[in-house]
């Protein structure tokens, strides 16, 4: 039988931000004593990380396979718990909003620290009422130690008792949703000393409101020292490990395990047999067969044929209202820089011209030099008519008088 567990480190917590300002988070300083930071809460990135964290289990759709959501009983990681797991209900009603326990078990590794010391359940029942507090034996936290910290072998210890109980429940789907060296310690020993094989990249340090996914195979839980031997000559006999992926798997489904995990995916929308882990980015960015829309019109269209489309469709014309000409529409950008009639064109005409339509310092306006030439004009016709009229009347009479 295989489980499968997600493990959450919490989002961002206002400790992180102050232990992150004072150098390092591991080493100790006033940061860590400060009393504000008893059972420390999200910081506004944190309730950001969660957000973020929450869109994408839903488009993943893990949310729909999930059956319990197991959080330590810490502030910060119940705020994570609760926005991951729990949402906005009435966004989407059809949404699985599995139940959420807290546990003492998973909580950050003990001690000293006001940040890892937690408040009373009583309080906390009221703040989080979508969590079931009744795995929690006592209301005040009587697991911190003030003079001493917990050491990683005893978070160590303590992360093996927790997966044997998380092992013994009936759900095969499980998210826990805990803190950065208390998951980290886990994996180490599940690993190092329970001998279940690992990636590497699960056993570094989780950063805030990261997700790891983690199955493990029936054949992976303790064998009793005496039967060690035989369970190993089994093991081999029946188990082959993934070259792509490192895990155990029967050799028996080897052969399905490549096909549903690494095997290329076929593209439905271009034919193409893609690599598994480039098939998203070959869907939304690379296939020619993907629709896309035109950048004039917004007509849906395969990518392919986008090139072509916009050629005749940027050809097109539009009248320009405020110049009255039409204009092609990929050059609607370029004549609204150039456009006479533009809001922008007349700014920068006003630019150029900034005292074309001042007084001239005597309180009247200047004259427009169109104006000026074409008052000229009409004065000089003027006079050539009147000359050309005295003389025609001057011509006619002299030869009457002689």
């Amino acid at each position: 039988m295989e489980r499968k567990w997600l493990k959450v480190r919490h989002a961002q917590g206002i400790h992180n931000v102050a232990l992150e300002e004072k150098g390092g988070i591991d080493e100790i300083n006033d940061a860590h004593f400060s009393p504000r930071l008893l059972d420390a809460p999200l910081s506004p990135k944190g309730i950001q990380q969660v957000s973020k964290q929450r869109k994408q289990i839903l488009e993943s759709e893990l949310l729909n396979t999930i059956e319990l959501v197991i959080t330590s009983p810490l502030r910060r990681a119940m705020e994570t718990a609760v926005g991951i797991f729990r949402g906005q209900k009435a966004v989407n009603q059809s949404d699985n909003f599995p139940p959420i326990v807290a546990l003492e078990l998973c909580r950050e590794r003990m001690g000293l620290y006001p940040c890892d010391r937690r408040e009373s359940i009583s309080t906390r029942r009221i703040c989080f009422p979508d969590i079931d507090f009744t795995m929690v034996e006592s209301d005040e936290d009587a697991l911190w130690r003030e003079e001493e910290r917990e050491n990683l072998e005893e978070v160590s210890a303590r992360g093996l008792r927790f997966l044997k109980w998380l092992w013994e429940r009936p759900e095969k789907e499980i998210a826990v949703v805990s803190h950065g060296i208390f998951l980290q310690q886990t994996l180490l020993a599940l690993h190092e000393k329970v001998s279940i094989p690992l990636q590497d990249s699960l056993l570094t340090r989780f950063a805030n409101c990261e997700l790891r996914s983690i199955r493990i195979d029936e054949s992976d839980r303790d064998i009793p020292a005496p039967n060690i031997d035989l369970h190993r000559v089994h093991c081999a006999r029946n188990l082959e490990k993934c070259k792509i992926c490192g895990d155990m798997v029967p050799k028996k489904h080897a052969e399905e395990h490549f096909s549903n995990t690494h095997a290329p995916v076929p593209c439905s929308m271009c034919k193409e047999t893609i690599a598994r882990e480039a098939f998203d980015n070959h869907k939304g960015e690379i296939c020619p067969k993907r629709i896309v829309t035109c950048e004039f019109c917004e007509f849906p269209l395969p990518a392919v044929d986008l090139a072509e489309h916009q050629e005749v469709c940027g050809n097109r014309t539009e009248l320009c209202y405020q110049c009255n000409s039409y204009v092609r529409l990929r050059e609607t950008f370029s004549h609204q820089t150039k456009c006479p009639g533009s809001v922008l064109n007349n700014v920068e005409s006003s630019r150029r011209m900034p005292r074309a339509a001042e007084g001239d310092g005597n309180g009247r306006r200047r004259r427009d030099g169109n104006g000026v030439s074409n008052k000229r004009l009409f004065f000089t016709i003027a006079i050539t008519g009147i000359a050309v009229l005295i003389g025609s009347l001057f011509f006619q009479r002299k030869p009457e008088g002689s």
